[in-house]
């Protein structure tokens, strides 16, 4: 029986956000308090978790993320500000190359769904594997709704998705592509945000969410 991911709600419920972002915010965001208060938010609505990320973990996930789309130092930085264990660094650094692992949409949920099998059946603790299992899922989704913004003309992401179209120079024939540069980075950072959030707490799901948003909000 194939293994199905109980955390895959929080797909849906990052993509709701990213609509509300965009229709609440000017893009490139600039003021996180204003991103963090709509992922706040959010992850309200759509869980029933008690208790969310505060504004300085906000802050500190977007300290880690960054800039641009190489995280290959990130497993490494997790553990010696002890937010994961050594024991999880080897699976976030899987997380981590199964998001980057190729350029094509379909071999990249292929590849995220290996990793999810593979946290199914390793020896972490349902927490542990929580954080993952949320993080894929969040990712899996973001390609799908990156994907759909690039195609949607009418999207209110076209200005940001054009303008990080290095080269396209406006012309719309980017949308034609399986994947490209832009929308790896953007959906990188949405799960990877994620997994960073479900570090943070050790698998809550309201972070994930708001990790995966504040993620997405600084391109």
């Amino acid at each position: 029986m194939a293994f199905e991911n109980p955390y895959e709600y929080l797909g849906y419920a990052h993509n709701l956000g990213m609509n509300q972002i965009v229709k609440d915010t000017k893009y490139p965001a600039q003021n996180i308090s204003d991103v963090y208060d709509i992922a706040l938010s959010v992850a309200k609505s759509e869980t029933d978790d008690i208790t969310f990320m505060t504004l300085a973990q906000a802050k500190k996930v977007k300290r880690l993320m960054g800039c641009g789309c190489n995280f290959d130092e990130l497993p490494v930085k997790l553990v010696e500000e002890e937010i994961i264990t050594s024991e999880m660094e080897p699976f976030f650094k899987d997380f981590i190359e199964a998001c980057q692992s190729s350029f094509d949409i379909p071999k990249i949920i292929a590849a995220l769904n290996s990793f999810e099998a593979t946290v199914e059946t390793s020896g972490l603790s349902t927490n542990e594997k929580a954080l993952f299992f949320g993080a894929s899922a969040i990712g899996r989704h973001s390609i799908a709704y990156w994907q759909n913004q690039s195609f949607n003309i009418d999207s209110p992401w076209q200005p940001l998705i054009i303008r990080n179209n290095v080269g396209n120079n406006g012309n719309p024939s980017y949308r034609e592509k399986p994947c490209d540069h832009w929308l790896l980075s953007f959906f990188c950072k949405d799960a990877i945000g994620a997994g960073i959030g479900g570090a943070i707490s050790l698998g809550n799901v309201g972070f994930m969410i708001l990790g995966g948003l504040i993620g997405s909000a600084f391109f």
